[in-house]
């Protein structure tokens, strides 16, 4: 009985530590992939052109999203539609570590919460599509990248599946 017991004790002390080394991190995915390759694999998986999109200079950046005290972003691309009454946005950042990376996720997550509200009312005179689009914006972290976008859910899933791809081990 005390060996079992004693095995029992073992195991449950073994599990915790081993679902541990289980949880996605950095180390899960790539972290050499170009920010551009990504935006561009995304951009495809939804079924654009890349030229259908257009690359806001680094002012965008500076003037939208509040960077004060974050540091470690190595680099950056936001991707804008082109076309007038098209919402849809693309932002990948690459960070250096995975505190880095947490603190971005914060701060994109604050971006796509301020332009919801700057544009949600303004939107209810456009395709009920774009709505959807500012209304389930989402940030998501993939290892050393953060990426937000404002697509639709079948846009959110083809473009995610596409970063999971390029940054697959």
């Amino acid at each position: 009985m005390k060996k079992i017991l004693c095995l029992l004790l073992l195991c449950l002390l073994f599990v915790p530590f081993s679902l541990i080394s289980c949880t996605p991190g950095s180390q899960d995915y790539r972290d050499d992939v170009p920010v551009s390759d990504l935006s561009s694999a995304m951009i495809r998986a939804i079924g654009e052109e890349t030229s259908s999109f257009r690359h806001p200079d680094s002012d965008y950046f500076d003037i939208n999203i509040n960077t004060e005290g974050i540091g470690g972003i190595e680099t950056y691309e936001i991707c804008l539609h082109t076309s007038s009454g098209n919402f849809s946005e693309i932002g990948i950042c690459k960070v250096s570590s995975d505190k880095d990376a947490d603190e971005v996720n914060k701060m994109l997550q604050a971006y796509v919460e301020s332009q919801q509200k700057k544009l949600e009312s303004f939107l209810a005179n456009y395709e009920p599509e774009e709505v959807e689009k500012i209304q389930n914006a989402t940030v998501q972290t993939f290892g050393h990248y953060v990426i937000y976008v404002f697509l639709t859910k079948d846009g959110q899933r083809a473009a995610f599946d596409a970063v999971k791809a390029q940054l697959a081990k």
